[in-house]
């Protein structure tokens, strides 16, 4: 290379430091501080890395981000609500792994937020604070009868075949249980159903866990029911899910009432701008015309216009649903048309209730919490009346979506923190180091990613030995005792 094309490099290397130089003033400036920006996420599910990786794109470079969880499991209702036949939807994990393996983030496992450390503590230790530990609970059904064993939401049934660690850990009895009734039709109801209808073998290697594997294979298992207060028309399901469940080989579908496939005219322009809800109408059309090839081994009945208004039972368990036929009505205010009652009853036989009728978040103490919506009142994701504190996901929006719009809402309240940065990020915060000593005085030991990565290698090590993806750890004692190669 001549002097020339040095001169030129050297020139260009010179511009690149001060251009660099000057960008790191201007962040600074910007900031009011020179150290870097502190932020503290609550929840590792998909919304909170989402939200991590764009304030690492977004934020000044060098910016610190700490995710809290709860458990000492990372990735929320990827890990936890995501179906075990469905490894596919579960791949961004590995980005998630990924961003923490390679510093982005820094993760506290077992650290609960309102018990182990306050919202307030954290507001004081960190620049800004998001929210995004999603809806954990379960809603459930005000039907008479509720109490009886065996009926439960679909959030605990979910939590049971995947394993997840939890205080209070929940029992299914499967034996005996020949009919299963599913009040709900959305995709998590939809998801229930296929892991209740699916032949075994269909779910060797999954990562389902193994006691309720076993419970689901050894039990009589004839028939599933969903119930649906509103008509085809009006399903919350999307197709692919559904025609997932009705092109199960060895189950014939049966669609309840007859003639509700034949749509009136109000349903039809209710649908009329819906793409989603025209082929949820045709899977459910085709299904009815497929050829009996007598290889059925167990029935799905889908029935509309159908609620349920009292569960049955003998010894305490339940035993069948009294179930009361509706019809649609004219929405309010020009709304989409509700479910009324008829006053017409039938009864169905069931051993086995789940109530899939949406999740419910949990109020956090220090930030304000509508029942009605169960959200965290927000403006594009800044919390109403807090500067330094943001909301994304379920705990946002409410319960609704799949993983990916958990994308779209983290750049939507990441583009609201880069333009109040001025407002909460103008002072100097102890962060991380903070966070650490606090724990520390209380004795409380968080579950680091390297600590993490032990109860992974353990769970990954006893699924191969079981001839399956994973074998997940239920206990949270457990995952604690050998994160800390105890």
């Amino acid at each position: 290379m001549n002097i020339l094309g040095r001169v030129g490099e050297r020139r260009v290397a010179i511009w690149n430091k001060a251009r660099l130089l000057f960008e790191n003033r201007a962040v600074a400036f910007s900031t009011g501080v020179a150290e870097p920006v502190k932020v503290c996420i609550v929840g590792s599910g998909p919304a909170g890395f989402y939200s991590a990786d764009k304030i690492a794109k977004r934020l000044p470079d060098g910016c610190h981000i700490d995710i809290l969880e709860a458990l000492p499991c990372p990735y929320g209702l990827v890990r936890s609500g995501v179906a075990p036949d469905h490894p596919d939807t579960k791949n961004v994990m590995h980005h998630f792994q990924d961003m923490m393996e390679k510093k982005r983030v820094e993760y506290f496992g077992n650290v609960r937020v309102g018990k182990d450390v306050s919202l307030d503590e954290l507001r004081g230790l960190y620049h800004a604070v998001v929210l995004a530990y999603g809806a954990g609970g379960g809603k459930r059904l005000s039907v008479e009868g509720s109490g009886l064993k065996n009926i439960m939401s679909a959030r605990d049934f979910v939590n049971w075949y995947n394993g997840h660690p939890s205080d209070a850990p929940v029992h299914v009895d499967m034996a005996g249980v020949k009919d299963v009734l599913i009040c709900g039709l959305g995709n998590v109801a939809l998801d229930c159903a296929r892991v209740l209808l699916k032949k075994p073998e269909d779910m060797v290697g999954t990562d389902i866990s193994t006691k309720p594997y076993d419970a689901i294979r050894q039990s009589p298992i004839e028939r599933v029911r969903i119930l649906a207060r509103r008509g085809p028309a009006q399903a919350a399901c999307t197709p692919k899910e559904l025609r997932e469940l009705l092109q199960l080989p060895h189950v014939e579908t049966f669609v309840h009432p007859e003639g509700c496939l034949e749509l009136t005219e109000t349903c039809k322009k209710e649908i009329a701008s819906s793409r989603i809800h025209k082929r949820v109408v045709d899977v459910l059309t085709k299904s009815q015309q497929k050829d009996d090839d007598g290889m059925k081994q167990k029935e799905l009945h889908v029935q509309f216009l159908s609620s349920p208004v009292k569960y049955v039972g003998s010894h305490r368990t339940v035993k069948g649903v009294i179930a009361e036929r509706t019809e649609l009505a004219p929405g309010r205010d020009g709304g989409p048309q509700r479910a009324i009652g008829t006053g017409e009853m039938e009864e169905f036989p069931c051993q086995l209730v789940i109530e899939s009728v949406g999740y419910l978040a949990e109020p956090l103490e220090g930030a304000p919490f509508d029942p009605k919506t169960n959200t965290v009142p927000n403006v594009l994701g800044k919390v109403v009346d807090a500067d330094d504190l943001y909301v994304c996901g379920w705990l946002k929006r409410g319960p609704s979506g799949i993983i990916g719009t958990n994308l779209v809402d983290a750049e939507q309240t990441v583009d609201t923190m880069v333009r109040h940065i001025d407002i909460w990020g103008s002072s100097q915060k102890p962060g991380r180091q903070g966070l650490m000593e606090l724990l520390e005085s209380r004795n409380h030991q968080p579950i680091t990613y390297e600590a993490w990565k032990r109860i992974d290698e353990e769970e990954i090590s006893r699924g191969q030995a079981a001839g399956k993806l994973r074998e997940k750890l239920t206990s949270v004692e457990d995952m604690i005792s050998i994160a800390n190669n105890q």
